[in-house]
């Protein structure tokens, strides 16, 4: 069975409290120890955001969608809803509070009460998300949410609501879970830093690992249609700060 939903929550709310790297790495680290290889995959594609490069079509869900679905499940005025937002600036924060005041209508379905939400059912939800289109996809797209979000707990009502509007922000930047990639796998971090460059996906990097091992990092080799993470590259002032940071050799192209 895929990892609850309440464990990757509650690693959120462990995330949230810290801003030191080494706690940060150290509590991934810990979180991926309890995974399955498909769980730790999207894992890391939820936190990293990742998974909308993995989805057949762009999650169009925008805050009216949602904010309509979620009126489907607990009973709150729109008053409510902006003097919480106004306050915490968090949307996660904001549904947490809701879930906690007011009853939660249930949706009577055969899993609603004898199973646990999984991490594996929210990777799911993104992607039937995403596949919906029509003049009815956002009708579609709201019942679809309203029925995941009534079977959800305060805790996984916040971490669901963050991962999938994208405002996650609990200081886990890529940079960080390559550390944490690196240190969970015993393998030298500028390695997976160059497989992530070319395969553009850190699920990718770690699909390598697992069935090829970590010797095959250095034979990675870009593929069609898919951007290589180069393109991401940080910005400098000048010219000069460019071929210092690079040790005097450069290549530069003309746009």
């Amino acid at each position: 069975m895929s990892t609850r939903l309440m464990e990757l929550a509650k690693l959120c709310n462990q995330l949230e409290k810290t801003t030191k790297r080494k706690i940060l790495i150290n509590l991934l680290i810990d979180f991926f120890k309890k995974l399955s290889y498909e769980d730790l995959k999207i894992t890391v594609s939820l936190l990293s955001g990742e998974y909308r490069h993995l989805l057949e079509s762009p999650l169009e869900v925008s805050w009216g969608i949602f904010f309509r679905a979620i009126q489907n499940v607990v009973s709150f005025s729109r008053e409510e809803f902006i003097e919480l937002f106004d306050k915490s600036g968090d949307i996660g924060i904001v549904i947490y509070e809701l879930f906690k005041r007011h009853k939660v209508a249930r949706q009577m379905t055969l899993l609603s009460f004898t199973a646990d939400v999984t991490i594996k059912e929210l990777f799911d939800l993104i992607r039937m998300l995403a596949r919906y289109e029509g003049t009815k996809s956002q009708r579609k797209r709201e019942e679809l949410i309203a029925s995941f979000f009534s079977r959800l707990s305060p805790d996984e009502a916040k971490c669901a609501t963050k991962i999938l509007l994208g405002e996650l922000r609990v200081g886990v930047s890529i940079g960080l879970l390559e550390e944490a990639i690196a240190s969970f796998y015993a393998v030298p971090v500028e390695k997976i830093k160059h497989a992530h460059m070319v395969l553009g996906l850190l699920s990718e990097v770690i699909d390598v690992i697992e069935k090829y091992g970590p010797e095959y990092l250095d034979k990675v080799k870009p593929k069609y249609f898919r951007p290589l993470r180069v393109m991401l590259a940080d910005t400098a002032k000048t010219t000069h700060e460019i071929v210092e940071r690079h040790g005097g050799l450069v290549a530069a192209e003309y746009k």
